[in-house]
């Protein structure tokens, strides 16, 4: 699967797409209906990263003070945009199973394991 327009117009989101490619692609080659989540992947990363570097460098809270004196706090609104980021990017964190749990479940859920071992048994994935 080759970068997107929107992919190779970004260096970072360049980059992000290298570092990612692999990891997620290592035993499967996508076919091209793969490219639009993992574009839209990508570029969910890439706003990540720009909300946490935005937060290394200005902190979680500005503090400033009104005419009077009075302190004032507001948020970043990186830290806004890094949670809703972050509760985006677990579904990718699903799709694409980038943890061990996700791994094992999918195997499970489709019988990637052993083909043809369709025994109904899920049990071991319901949680109490």
């Amino acid at each position: 699967m080759e970068k997107t327009p929107l992919i190779k117009s970004n260096q970072t989101r360049s980059d992000l797409w290298d570092y990612w490619y692999p990891m997620i692609f290592d035993d499967y080659e996508p076919e091209p209906k793969d490219s639009a989540a993992f574009e839209q992947f990508i570029v969910l990363q890439e706003h990540m990263s720009l909300a946490i570097d935005s937060i290394d460098k200005d902190g979680i809270l500005y503090e400033s003070t009104d005419n009077n004196g009075k302190l004032l706090m507001k948020s970043n609104p990186a830290h806004k945009i890094m949670a809703d980021t972050s509760r985006m990017l677990i579904a990718y964190y699903n799709r694409f199973s980038l943890s061990d749990w996700d791994r094992k479940n999918n195997r499970k859920k489709f019988d990637i394991e052993k083909e043809g071992d369709d025994d109904g048994d899920f049990s071991d994935l319901r949680r109490d």
